[in-house]
């Protein structure tokens, strides 16, 4: 099993069978998978499908939504149409236009074998009974936001309702990906009537799960030792050092700095690649302190399209000589340039979800405030200051799968 999903094993056979019983069954689902940030859940949702479609047996279309940038129907619905044109399925633009729910546009995509059961060539207890040949994974991310941004539930509402309990001549799997263990206690009554889904669980690792997955690794390194080099010695090497405190004390710290199994596999493969013939922790150690100076690059390259137009925004305005601003001053920065160019698809920013995605700057350190947020204060108008540097963001930009019109606007001089 891949080192991101490392200890995930019980969950990922849950996932595995839920879908095998939409597939075979014809039964529609649902699951909620909770869990913190960086536990593991695209990534388990991501390798079941991998697995299942290369099977062969079905056309699996999975549709990823997140509560974030989707949480209206209208851009739910545009979302879904891109998605689906990137899979060859085209809906006619005039068709979804008169569309009113996500629902109905997802009743087009048809199962070919529900299509059969129309022209009388079987009854649908027949189909359900055969299996199905096409199913419809929908991937509700930050599923919490879908509950608590819009005023009514209404698009969620529609997809449990029409989807999973109508009939609908869809086979159909709702996955929601969510942090927050309460969220079904935030569900509208007739949402929460509709919406069953069997829960998995992701809990963090500790550092002994850490450890002993790094250790699993390692032992996968002794193919590169010389010739002659038997595998006991590398085994007793890896398990000298395993065993130390000092190494226990080193997982530790990675973990008090970095959250995903991705970065300690790869500290352990940039020490690998300095290894001249003997197992030390300083191995490690020094490819940790090179490693971790990189990390605002990191973290900038992986953010959302809105994430990087708030940053780049701010460095804009600190080239104007504003050491400090506003959520209002960087908000206003970044819907000036998506007014000019199409960033985000022609979906208008959203103020709500792009204070959030503010927010979330300042969580992962890139930027925070001068000052104490107290109860008592308007934090959109509290000012703000960035931790990075013009050069860390321009790198993380250029490293990232932006549109390229945002990296130019990254590098551009400001006036």
């Amino acid at each position: 099993m891949p080192y991101e999903l490392f200890g995930l094993e019980q969950n990922r056979n849950t996932l595995n069978r839920i879908l095998r019983e939409v597939i075979h069954l014809g039964q529609n689902r649902s699951t909620l998978l909770t869990g913190p940030r960086s536990s593991g859940k695209t990534s388990l949702i991501n390798s079941v499908i991998r697995e299942l479609r290369e099977e062969g047996d079905v056309e699996l279309i999975d549709i990823w939504l997140n509560g974030r940038d989707h949480h209206e129907e209208s851009d739910a619905q545009w979302e879904t149409l891109r998605q689906l044109r990137k899979r060859g399925i085209i809906v006619d633009k005039n068709q979804v236009r008169e569309l009113r729910f996500l629902s109905q546009l997802l009743s087009h995509v048809q199962d070919p074998s529900q299509k059969t059961s129309d022209d009388g060539s079987g009854s649908e207890d027949h189909v359900h009974a055969a299996g199905a040949k096409r199913v419809i994974v929908i991937v509700l991310e930050e599923f919490d936001l879908f509950v608590t941004i819009p005023k009514k539930q209404t698009m969620l509402y529609s997809i449990v309702n029409d989807l999973l309990h109508s009939g609908s001549r869809s086979h159909v799997v709702i996955i929601a990906t969510t942090c927050r263990i309460d969220v079904m206690e935030l569900l509208e009554k007739r949402v929460r009537s509709r919406f069953t889904p069997q829960e998995i669980y992701f809990y963090p690792l500790t550092p002994l799960d850490v450890a002993s997955m790094l250790k699993l690794q390692l032992l996968h390194f002794w193919s590169l030792s010389p010739a002659g080099y038997k595998p006991e010695s590398w085994e007793e090497q890896v398990n000298d050092l395993c065993s130390t405190p000092d190494f226990r004390q080193f997982v530790t710290l990675m973990m008090n700095t970095h959250h995903k199994n991705e970065f300690y596999a790869n500290i352990i493969r940039l020490g690998m690649a300095s290894w001249r013939g003997h197992l030390t922790l300083p191995l490690f150690e020094d490819a940790y302190d090179e490693r971790v100076q990189d990390i605002p690059q990191q973290i900038i390259s992986s953010l959302s399209t809105s994430q990087l137009g708030l940053l780049i925004a701010m460095k804009r305005l600190k080239s104007k000589s504003m050491e400090t601003f506003s959520f209002e001053d960087v908000f206003h920065e970044w819907d000036k340039f998506c007014d000019s160019e199409e960033v985000l698809g022609g979906r208008r920013t959203h103020k709500s979800s792009s204070f959030r995605d503010f927010e979330t700057l300042h969580s992962y350190g890139l930027s925070n405030y001068t000052s104490n947020v107290t109860l008592n204060r308007m934090r959109e108008y509290i000012q703000c200051q960035l931790l990075v540097t013009d050069n860390q963001i321009e790198e993380g930009v250029k490293n990232s799968r932006c549109p390229t019109v945002l990296q130019l606007w990254a590098t551009q001089w400001t006036e």
